[in-house]
């Protein structure tokens, strides 16, 4: 049997971790799509900044949403902490523990790449964003697979075949690999509209799709519950992005107009948002696949636990 997670409400911590990085990723996009970025050029700034704006300044959408992004960074750099601590005081699979500090550091860059984003903006601007951008799945990835690490899920065996686990393993590293290139190809599309970047995102999505797909089948008919329920959850998110990827690309590349030049609207802002927060839930959902097909296999041989082996697992 695989480790068993310390505790039932760390897990619901880890959970709520993610839910908030979720709210901080689709607010993050909204303020790309806004053209929010420099709404307010000074950082950092007070998690409650919010509550000194005037009336006025209150009516104007980009600040809003800029400065929402800022505090819901604040909140996940919380919750980050207490997570990192809580696996430290209750976890005993120490090597966990070390990856909850690396979500918490790389929380802690994601917010730096975002200030020096609003600082560097006239020598480094873009090449913050580009960081900034690709980035923020990554971390979320993260927290995810910390979330199925601490749950009672991770502690089942997997019920398939050795030959069949093999397969599905190396199925989920590269649906993971395809989906995480077409979404920093999506960033690059997103911040500069580059014609080979275009190109990119375009033909990186039939091969993402593919291995999504394909992953999705290998989880479905070859796995156990746990993985079917994956299975579903995977196509669903396939499908729904790849309606959204559709819509975003009519939106803004259809019009034979320069993208930079398209007025802002509340259509083409929900529409790009829902894409770019999509491809970061896809990746987390490939990534949580790819964990959980390295779960014990139920029936595998077992070496015998001596008192030696003990001592150096402690």
């Amino acid at each position: 049997m695989t480790d068993t997670p310390a505790t039932p409400w760390l897990h619901r911590w880890s959970v709520l971790t993610v839910c908030a990085t979720v709210v901080l990723l689709g607010l993050g996009s909204a303020v790309t799509n806004l053209k929010a970025g420099m709404a307010d050029p000074i950082w950092p700034t007070k998690p409650t900044a919010l509550l000194d704006f005037s009336g006025e300044q209150l009516q104007d959408v980009r600040l809003v949403v800029e400065h929402s992004h800022r505090l819901a960074g604040y909140v996940v750099g919380c919750c980050a902490i207490v997570l990192a601590a809580w696996l430290w005081l209750r976890e005993p699979r120490r090597w966990l523990c070390w990856l909850g500090t690396a979500a918490l550091v790389g929380v802690c860059l994601q917010g730096l790449f975002g200030g020096l984003r609003v600082l560097e903006h006239a020598r480094w601007g873009l090449e913050f964003r580009l960081v900034h951008g690709s980035f923020a799945p990554v971390l979320l990835g993260l927290l995810a697979t910390i979330a199925v690490l601490t749950s009672q899920t991770w502690a089942s065996s997997l019920g398939a075949a050795p030959a069949d686990v093999a397969r599905l393993r190396r199925g989920s590293l590269f649906a993971l690999a395809a989906v995480y290139a077409q979404v920093v190809l999506g960033v690059l599309l997103r911040h500069t509209y580059d014609p080979l970047a275009q190109r990119g995102h375009l033909l990186a999505a039939f091969v993402a799709a593919v291995g999504v797909a394909w992953l999705a089948r290998l989880a479905w008919v070859h796995a156990d519950r746990v993985l079917r329920i994956s299975a579903i959850v995977l196509a669903c998110l396939l499908g729904l992005q790849v309606l959204l990827g559709v819509e975003a690309w009519m939106a803004q590349l259809s019009h034979g107009l320069v993208p930079e030049m398209l007025p802002v609207t509340a259509q083409r802002v929900l529409v790009r948002t829902a894409h770019v927060l999509g491809g970061a839930l896809l990746l987390s959902a490939t990534a949580c696949v790819a964990v959980l097909a390295r779960r014990e296999v139920a029936g595998a041989a077992r070496p015998a636990v001596t008192g030696a082996r003990l001592e150096e697992a402690a």
